[in-house]
């Protein structure tokens, strides 16, 4: 089998070739099935399942013949014929063979234009419609977006719609997008905005885009009000209420919205507008239900017409232009008006050039004239002069004070008139002053005395004092209240304590300003800072008690012996140990306190301290003395350190020790023994540092002696003259002046030692004993 021809829309056919390698004498019948892309019956005429080959012929042909439409389909739908067997002994050689239908018919997508009104409430919505132009029989797919035009989101004209997408199944060939639209009542242009299409997908079908943009026009159904003069008219001095119906009658909106404020874009002259009594200022907005408050009061006297700017809103939209509010003022004939003055001065001090006019509504009649009513106005403790402009002069009577008055009348060019009162006080001349002293007296110098303070208060002024409280920082119950009423040239006392404290000692004084306040007769605070002298001198010296410094210092000096090997006998660098209890014994902090001791050899610890007044320190200064063999020899160690510090004023205090007594200024003596002679008879002079030589204990007291030491025969192996312990000592060496080998080791065993020396007073001493030695 061979596709001879292949087949296209509308009307070109496909053709299947069946053939014979050799002709035969019977009908070959030849079975056959159909597959393919294509659909049998919808894209091409059914063509059946076989095919005869006549006998003594070699082929034969299975026409495909095509059926027209306007769906869009996949391009190259194939007819797929395969052989399946014959009705004779024919073999099957070329079993399958294609026709391709080519289809003519494309689509394209497109997306229309649509046009709105925006409305006025809600959302509206605007609906697009994007359509294939002819059916497709595989799902199409396709992106929308809208953008800006001239409607923007920024003003909240649409709702945006991001990348979306539209998905048409097979046979479908229109969708609708909605865009919501807001609406308002905002009178504006007519705004547009866009949707775009993008990203095709047919499916491999002969899909294009077409019209890709759609426009959305939102058409403006908001409009401006309209809004004419406003005219009223008022009377002369008196305000002119506006009310809703004088703007209403003024307004007229195309849409039919009702009149919501009007906005004030400039003011009148000659006179105010309020709103509920509040003056009114550029660009105020007043809602309608407010109208009826607005009032327009002119200036006095004033008539003539007047006019101010205004525009109207429906509630968002106002009018394109500005009217005006006309108001004519009629005239009225006015009657003078004088008004009652009230005008102080003080006692002796004339009013020059004050003016009643000032306070007056003259007639609008002119000619005005101002005068006084009577003799001198009537005025009974001052002379009063008046010109005809009402400028006047009062001039008090010379000490008066108190109240006076005067009366004038204004008078029109046509006789009418108006009279008025002018009240004068004429205030006292008031001059308070006041003068506190303020004295000490002391009960002693101590922490914890008293102190009495007296403060005087004098009245030195000339009207009365009154709430007199004295202010010191010093007392703990003030402020003082002293009196309620002081009248001139008196005077109150009042005492006050103090308790000294231990500042004030270190100080050497107490110093110290207490004020005092009252009221005048005016009700003015009147104050004086105190003075310790005359109330009439007027200096404000502080109040100073001097109180007596005493430094003074104590110090007790005690002392240990430190037995360092424990014989209960003191030797030749063996140590003491001083201890200082100092205490201040003085009114006044000390510092600086220093401990020196002048003794040879020793060494004081501590740095320098300060000690408040009566204050003890026994921990901060130490001192170490090491013996000598001179004080063994003397028996005790005497000495006597002293102390010193400085008061804050830099008085240097000093105290020498005592061994007890703060008061006291005995040295501190320290008996030592170590002068007790006692012979120590064993010797091992094996060099291991114990026992290495003859020690005779306390023989360093006693520089005139002599040590002999003889054999069991009786014979001198060892003699010296001021013998030691040390270098002069016996080391088991014969060392006799008699001895034949000097410098030679003795041999163990017992010897014999004479010891002789002289005591104190040149008193010989003798001691005699066997020693052993023994170098094992």
């Amino acid at each position: 089998i061979a596709a001879t021809n292949q087949a296209s829309e509308p009307n070109s056919n496909g053709l299947f070739t069946v053939s014979l390698s050799n002709a035969v004498s019977t009908d070959t019948e030849v079975t056959f099935t159909v597959t393919g892309t294509a659909t049998e019956g919808t894209d091409y005429a059914t063509i059946g399942t076989t095919v005869t080959i006549p006998a003594n012929t070699t082929t034969a042909t299975i026409s495909v013949t095509v059926i027209d439409d306007n769906l869009v389909e996949t391009a190259g739908e194939t007819v797929v014929v395969t052989l399946t067997g014959t009705n004779t002994a024919v073999t099957l050689d070329t079993t399958v063979a294609t026709v391709t239908i080519s289809d003519e018919d494309g689509v394209t997508i497109n997306i229309n234009d649509v046009v709105i009104s925006e409305g006025d409430v809600g959302i509206t919505k605007l609906e697009f419609t994007v359509s294939l132009t002819n059916e497709s029989n595989v799902i199409t797919t396709i992106d929308y977006q809208t953008y800006d035009g001239t409607a923007q989101l920024a003003d909240n004209d649409y709702v945006a719609i991001p990348v979306e997408t539209l998905t048409f199944l097979p046979g479908e060939i229109s969708k609708t997008v909605e865009v919501d639209i807001t609406t308002d009542n905002k009178e504006e242009l007519d705004e547009v905005f866009t949707i775009t299409l993008s990203n095709l997908n047919s499916n491999g079908n002969n899909l294009v885009i077409g019209k890709a943009i759609g426009i959305g026009t939102i058409i403006n159904d908001d409009y401006s009000p309209i809004i004419v003069d406003v005219v009223v008219s008022g009377i002369e001095d008196n305000d002119v209420d506006f009310t809703l119906g004088d703007f209403i009658t003024s307004f007229d909106d195309e849409d039919g919205d009702s009149l919501e404020s009007i906005i004030i874009v400039s003011l009148p002259d000659n006179g105010v507008l309020y709103l509920n009594e509040i003056e009114v200022l550029i660009g105020d907005v007043i809602i309608a239900s407010e109208i009826n408050s607005l009032t327009f009061t002119p200036n006095l006297n004033w008539n003539g017409t007047v006019t101010f700017d205004y525009n109207s809103s429906d509630g968002v939209n106002i009018a394109d232009s500005n009217e005006q509010v006309i108001i004519t003022i009629t005239e009225v004939n006015d009657l003078p008006i004088a008004n009652d003055d009230i005008i102080s001065t003080e006692q002796d001090v004339a009013i020059v050039g004050a003016s009643v006019a000032n306070n007056d509504n003259p007639s609008d009649d002119g000619g005005n004239i101002w005068s006084l009513v009577g003799d001198n106005g009537g005025a009974l403790n001052g002379t009063v002069i008046m010109n005809a402009e009402g400028v006047y002069t009062y001039e008090p009577d010379e000490y008066f004070y108190g109240t006076d008055s005067f009366v004038y009348v204004i008078t029109d060019a046509d006789g009418d008139s108006s009279n008025a009162v002018v009240t004068i006080t004429v205030n006292l001349k008031s001059e308070p002053s006041l003068e506190l002293i303020k004295t000490a007296s002391i009960g002693g110098e101590e922490v914890g005395d008293i102190i009495t303070y007296t403060f005087t208060v004098f009245n030195t002024g000339n009207v009365n004092l009154s709430n007199v409280v004295i202010s010191d920082p010093l007392i703990s119950d003030s402020p003082i209240a002293v009196v309620g009423l002081l009248e001139p040239y008196d005077n109150a006392t009042v005492d006050a304590y103090y308790t000294i404290t231990q500042e004030d000692i270190d100080n050497g004084s107490v110093s110290n300003t207490a004020t005092v306040i009252c009221d005048d007769v005016l009700g003015n605070k009147v104050s004086d800072v105190s003075d310790n002298g005359d109330a009439v001198d007027g200096d404000d010296n502080p109040t100073i008690t001097e109180l007596e410094q005493k430094p003074s210092i104590a110090i007790i000096k005690t002392a240990i012996f430190n037995d360092d090997n424990s014989d209960g006998y003191a030797q030749a660098g063996e140590t003491i140990t001083y201890s200082f209890t100092i205490r201040n014994i003085g009114n006044v902090a000390l510092s600086n306190i220093t401990v020196v001791d002048p003794l040879p050899g020793v060494t004081v610890y501590g740095n320098s301290i300060t000690l408040e007044a009566g204050e003890v320190d026994d921990s901060t200064f130490t001192a170490t003395y090491s013996i000598t063999q001179d004080d063994i020899n003397n028996g005790s160690v005497t000495n006597q350190a002293s102390v010193s510090g400085s008061s804050i004023k830099g008085i240097v205090v000093s105290d020498s020790s005592d061994d007890k007594d703060e008061y006291g200024d005995n040295p501190t003596v320290l008996t030592i023994s170590g002068c007790v002679i006692e012979v120590f008879n064993a010797v091992s002079p094996n060099d291991d540092g114990e026992n290495d030589v003859f020690y005779i204990r306390g023989i360093e007291c006693y520089s005139d002696n002599r040590v002999e030491i003889y054999n069991r025969w009786g014979g001198l192996v060892f003699e010296r003259d001021h013998y030691n312990n040390t270098d002069r000592a016996f080391k088991g060496i014969s060392e006799g002046r008699l001895t034949i080998h000097k410098s030679r080791e003795l041999p163990d065993g017992a010897y014999y030692y004479i010891l002789k020396y002289k005591g104190v007073g040149g008193k010989m001493f003798k001691k005699a004993g066997y020693l052993y030695i023994n170098r094992r």
